[in-house]
């Protein structure tokens, strides 16, 4: 009687939907806490040559682009439980109940592709309400901090090849008026765009999302079966730093890519493509540009996504399981 009782108390503690809406909590509060790096990364991103980045904004301007984010966190924790539940089932072995590390790499790759997917529009919409946002300050100031723009923006006549004098029109009434929220954002995209302007730096979003995928989840598990089989909750949260550092640390570079393709600053009007990007990034600002944005970036995924946001995870956990112990 007493395991069984043990095991219900098991299954109620570590139920999938508790996981799940845990996990949603703590990312969407995270993500909120976090969001004014975020706006900080992309401005130093933003910057061309050595143009440093003026962060004197209103601070309503740092939270432009947080509800895209936030919705998309609803879909993407739902994604994220249901598919590495799934693969993880998939590559498990029956006689050990382990994963090898080979199989790790897939689930995380499986996994970033998927997040991909439903996250793109997301990422499109917050880099548009963002970039909006820092051009409205700026005028508001009478100065532009993102710094001077490259002396041939306008080099890519492709732009204007594919859009009807309609999105050119509207294209021009946005920049005297720029949308400022989410609704407003997804009717300036498909107006100005179309379809395709919600799938902007699409490649360089997947890579960078199945990269980090893989990195986190592999660095993580190997790191937390090697030091820390006993579940301490301070190991976890150093190991889930440490994951995350090395996440920020190798897609940078692809970061960088993905907020240039995706802003309406540069986009199709100075780029053609990824390799485009990265091939005129190195030739005009040099390699270290591949870098902008990257302190307060390991601010946000290092220290307050991790860390902040494991421990605020277990907290939601044991409210959501009505365990006393979190109002002691």
């Amino acid at each position: 009687m007493s395991s069984a009782n043990n095991k219900n108390k098991l299954s109620k503690k570590y139920a999938p939907h508790i996981v799940a809406a845990s996990s949603m909590l703590a990312s969407i509060t995270t993500m909120s806490l976090s969001h004014p790096f975020e706006v900080l990364k992309i401005g130093q991103q933003l910057t061309f040559g050595n143009t440093t980045f003026n962060p004197r904004h209103k601070i309503k301007y740092y939270f432009k682009g947080l509800s895209s984010l936030n919705l998309a966190i609803v879909g993407k924790t739902f994604i994220r439980f249901r598919a590495y539940d799934y693969f993880c089932n998939l590559y498990e072995n029956p006689q050990t109940g382990e994963i090898s590390k080979f199989d790790m790499f897939k689930v995380g790759a499986f996994l970033g592709f998927i997040e991909s997917v439903w996250v793109i529009p997301f990422e499109n919409l917050k880099s548009r309400l963002v970039g909006n946002g820092l051009t409205t300050s700026e005028k508001l100031q009478g100065r532009t901090n993102i710094g001077p723009l490259p002396s041939k923006l306008n080099r890519n006549p492709v732009y204007d090849i594919y859009s009807n004098r309609f999105s050119i029109y509207y294209r021009n009434e946005y920049r005297v008026k720029p949308s400022m929220t989410f609704p407003q954002a997804v009717k300036e995209i498909w107006q100005v765009d179309g379809v395709k302007g919600y799938f902007r730096g699409s490649l360089a979003t997947m890579y960078k999302n199945m990269a980090s995928a893989f990195i986190y989840f592999s660095f993580y598990s190997s790191m937390k079966n090697a030091f820390n089989k006993e579940n301490d909750r301070s190991k976890s949260i150093l190991i889930g730093v440490a994951s995350c550092s090395l996440v920020v640390i190798f897609t940078q570079p692809v970061d960088l890519i993905k907020t240039r393709l995706q802003s309406n600053r540069y986009g199709p009007r100075y780029y053609t493509g990824n390799l485009d990007c990265f091939r005129h990034t190195i030739t005009e600002e040099g390699v270290s540009a591949f870098f902008k944005g990257w302190f307060p970036r390991l601010l946000k995924v290092g220290i307050i996504n991790s860390g902040v946001g494991l421990g605020l995870y277990q907290y939601y956990e044991k409210i959501l399981t009505l365990d006393d112990s979190v109002f002691q």
